[in-house]
């Protein structure tokens, strides 16, 4: 890596799903596309992979008839958006959605190895360092699980607790020795300190 970059921590993307905004993610894209030292690091969830059987299935609109994408196709369009920066992709990663359809196809795997990147899996250390071989930092990215909460009434309570959920979350991966930690999941930008 080179010594001074920004890396752009993402997941979530939910291909497939009538609130995926490709757009916006079209745009961050471009952005590390015309920024010679931007890269981008994935967590998963890239696809939606709901099936017909999921309660969470919407078929009610004709938008969604006319436009459903089966896994597959979602991973393609994935594939497609993202090939034009596959150089600057660190590491490509699965979240729960794709870990649903395990049993018929790891589609995490099969972004990474179209991207020509290593694969993350669930949750992987991105360890940099400089173009000497000179370890600079360790990052920990993971996809997440469960939700992070808090019952407080109080704003100021509840961000509090929300940051102390992350931590404690995050804590229970094992993996101090990294400079930053990162989760996904959640839909939430919540950011904390030691």
């Amino acid at each position: 890596m080179p010594r001074s970059y920004v890396l752009i921590d993402s997941s979530d993307y939910h291909y497939g799903s009538p609130n995926c905004s490709r757009d916006s993610i079209r745009e961050m894209i471009e952005k590390v596309g015309c920024n010679k030292n931007y890269f981008l690091a994935n967590k998963g969830d890239s696809i939606e992979c709901i099936l017909p059987n999921d309660k969470r299935y919407q078929h009610a609109t004709a938008d969604v008839k006319n436009n459903l994408m089966t896994p597959k196709q979602q991973s393609d369009a994935v594939v497609k958006d993202f090939m034009p920066i596959r150089d600057k992709i660190v590491a490509w990663g699965s979240g729960n959605h794709e870990c649903k359809l395990l049993n018929t196809m790891d589609f995490g795997h099969y972004m990474a190895d179209q991207f020509g990147v290593p694969y993350g899996a669930y949750g992987y250390k991105f360890v940099a360092v400089d173009r000497n071989q000179k370890l600079m930092h360790k990052f920990w990215l993971t996809h997440g699980y469960g939700s992070i909460t808090s019952n407080a009434k109080d704003d100021i309570q509840y961000a509090a607790n929300m940051k102390a959920a992350l931590k404690h979350k995050l804590a229970k991966q094992g993996h101090g020795d990294c400079v930053y930690m990162s989760c996904g999941h959640t839909h939430m930008i919540i950011v904390t300190g030691k």
